[in-house]
């Protein structure tokens, strides 16, 4: 049944010609996921998800991300995934675990998450695992089917619904996971949403993207309730130029950046703010962060990364100039 159910809107989704920012027109090509009896299967060029492993496998022969902890195995639903250092050609399940940490008291049982922008649905899989939550994840058409796949093999028993079964009348407690695409995100009920969470998706969209999004968190999230952003400092757009200033009744508990991922050559901004209906003014004052201020974040090597970027571009653009003339 889960089976047919993902064939059928598979075959719905890349019937119709979607458009969703200049990065995703070229990386949608990338992806390439199907789904059959023995779960997930990643077809593209673009990975996202991890590793699955039998319960029955021996661990001697693995490099253990963590003895101390004794982390080994994790178990989302009925599936087991083995977390190693060494030969983990994706790291998905790593820094979501990471993610979840920083975000779990912030969650109670039954609470609806929404996250946009989930690819694999690792984290909101490690929510609901933890927490029995209510789950909407808003993804665009090719990625959706990652985190459709992915928690059809990890929760095969729950109940899903997907954007080609959805009617006006959503019903979100009726769900343990709803997949909704882009322009289906108003369906949702204002102030519906405990923890609004956006990881990795941000940095790869337009500008007016990104404003849409915190516009629809802002009149979705209820009041004292969440919404948690981890995003690099910089790729195809940069987060301090993000428009913040639309979420005008939040509070910011915490802004940092991302130890685990800096450490990993990636300057990561982790930010997380309540929403406070007595917050008439903007959250966040960028203030040191602002212009080039925030060169002091960056992991060095990502910082030379940009530098001769830029530099390249410069030049480029002298060069044009000098030809014309």
């Amino acid at each position: 049944m889960l089976i047919d159910r993902f064939q059928k809107l598979k075959k719905d989704l890349l019937a119709n010609e979607f458009s969703y920012g200049k990065y995703w027109e070229s990386a949608k090509t990338t992806f390439e996921i199907d789904f059959n009896e023995n779960g997930y299967q990643n077809l593209g060029s673009r990975d996202y998800f991890p590793k699955l492993f039998d319960k029955n496998i021996n661990l001697d022969h693995h490099q253990i991300l963590d003895k101390k902890e004794n982390l080994k195995v994790i178990e989302i639903g009925s599936r087991s995934f083995v977390l190693e250092k060494e030969g983990y050609t994706n790291d998905t399940l790593l820094y979501s675990l990471d993610h979840l940490k920083k975000i779990s008291d912030k969650i109670n049982t039954n609470d609806t998450v929404c996250e946009v922008g989930a690819g694999s649905g690792i984290l909101t899989g490690l929510i609901h695992n933890k927490k029995k939550t209510k789950n909407i994840i808003i993804d665009i058409p090719n990625v959706i089917l990652c985190s459709i796949s992915f928690l059809f093999t990890v929760f095969p028993n729950k109940n899903f619904l997907l954007p080609n079964e959805i009617d006006d009348n959503l019903k979100i407690k009726d769900y343990d996971f709803i997949f909704l695409t882009p322009d289906q995100k108003n369906l949702v009920l204002d102030e519906e949403i405990d923890l609004g969470i956006n990881t990795f998706s941000f940095m790869e969209m337009d500008y007016q993207e990104i404003e849409e999004y915190l516009k629809f968190f802002q009149k979705k999230i209820k009041h004292e309730k969440f919404f948690f952003t981890s995003n690099r400092i910089r790729k195809v757009n940069k987060f301090f130029k993000y428009p913040f200033d639309l979420l005008i009744n939040f509070k910011k508990v915490y802004i940092q950046r991302n130890n685990y991922l800096y450490i990993k050559g990636t300057t990561v901004i982790d930010l997380l703010v309540q929403k406070d209906n007595n917050k008439k003014f903007k959250f966040i004052d960028l203030g040191f962060f602002h212009l080039y201020m925030n060169i002091f974040l960056y992991n060095p090597k990502e910082l030379f990364f940009w530098f001769k970027k830029d530099i390249l571009y410069l030049i480029s653009k002298i060069l044009k100039v000098f030809k014309k003339k």
